[in-house]
């Protein structure tokens, strides 16, 4: 049936102009390809439904539904996603202001953005701030230092950025400026995430600005060194164009760490 279908799409990719076939596939994707289940809700005799990923599958009719929006950032940057990204996720924002008793932002700043882009009633929109439930836990010396070492790495003596690789070539491109004007300082510059095409780029523009000694890749890293970085670092580096929240900030600030972060969105109210 997917090759069936697969087949039809690319079929009518090819033939219809591209604002009707646009049309259909808004229309294939918000309607046809998504769960059936919102019988599932009711048959549980669910007092109400919880969606936590802004995105309200399981919808049923005459039971309340609360859905928490984290943010708007594919509206601000629509660049950094997939065109199926943005329409699946302006498609279940939508649906999510249509059918939510309730919407759950996670800051003021995306509470307003909510508002700004819907016209959803106000007092059906909350701002319940994400808890810092899981701190990391401070890592022994010993450990520390072990950890330190891998990655040859000297206490108070780097800058931590701890998130995903996006567009990071600013940042870097920063790095090199700082180095060049301060010829003397062995400051280093740790960057955490996901091994990937990203990694790979940002590597490869590092070593092209002769910078690549200056600045680790660890990947992605389990929580006992993501604490040690954090925890020896001499300041979170967090220069972010867009977050719905800003969890690193309060990580950086539960290990008494300086913050070095941008003032935008909801970051200035977190900080």
């Amino acid at each position: 049936l997917r090759r069936i279908v697969h087949f039809i799409g690319v079929t009518l990719e090819n033939v219809l102009p591209r604002p009707l076939y646009r049309k259909i596939y808004t229309l294939y994707k918000a309607d046809l390809s998504g769960p059936r289940a919102g019988s599932i809700v009711s048959g549980l005799n669910a007092d109400l439904l919880f969606c936590p990923f802004t995105a309200p599958y399981y919808y049923s009719p005459g039971i309340p539904t609360v859905i928490v929006v984290h943010d708007l950032q594919y509206q601000k940057y629509p660049q950094y996603f997939t065109s199926d990204e943005l329409y699946n996720t302006d498609i279940q924002f939508k649906k999510s202001c249509q059918l939510a008793s309730r919407l759950i932002c996670v800051s003021d700043h995306t509470r307003e953005s909510v508002l700004q882009s819907s016209d959803i009633a106000v007092d059906r929109v909350k701002t319940i701030h994400t808890s810092f439930y899981n701190p990391l836990e401070r890592i022994p010396e010993d450990a520390a230092e072990e950890i330190l070492d891998q990655y040859q790495l000297e206490k108070k003596n780097y800058l931590f950025y701890p998130a995903n690789f996006w567009k990071h070539e600013l940042l870097i491109t920063a790095f090199n400026i700082y180095v060049n004007q301060n010829p003397s300082s062995l400051i280093k510059l740790v960057m955490t995430g996901a091994p990937g095409e990203r990694m790979d780029f940002l590597k490869d523009a590092s070593q092209k600005m002769g910078i690549g000694d200056r600045i680790v890749f660890p990947g992605f890293v389990d929580e006992e060194t993501l604490s040690v970085l954090f925890q020896n670092c001499l300041a979170m580096i967090f220069p972010s164009l867009y977050e719905g929240f800003g969890v690193p900030v309060l990580e950086a600030m539960s290990f008494e760490v300086p913050v070095l972060c941008s003032n935008l969105t909801s970051l200035p109210k977190v900080g």
